[in-house]
């Protein structure tokens, strides 16, 4: 199994949360993560900015899943290991 590891950080809202909320949230940290002082302190300490949308984001989310799932189910883990 080859492995491609990535960690990501990503603000969730409930589900059902109406969609002009969730907009206007992910366009302020989107404009966030563009501003040029917020990015370079980001990259200083070790991030690369993305500033995803939240449609790229969800399938991120969808990609990763079944992957994590596979490697936890065959590795024989459990939470109470």
């Amino acid at each position: 199994v080859e492995l491609k590891l990535a960690g990501w950080f990503a603000l969730l809202a409930p589900a059902g949360t109406p969609p002009a909320v969730t907009t206007r949230i992910s366009n302020a940290i989107r404009d966030v993560a563009k501003d040029p002082i917020m990015a370079q302190k980001l990259v200083e300490i070790g991030f690369t900015v993305v500033g995803s949308t939240q449609s790229e984001m969800a399938k991120l989310l969808n990609d990763d899943i079944p992957k994590w799932k596979r490697v936890v189910e065959e590795s024989g883990f459990s939470g109470s290991n």
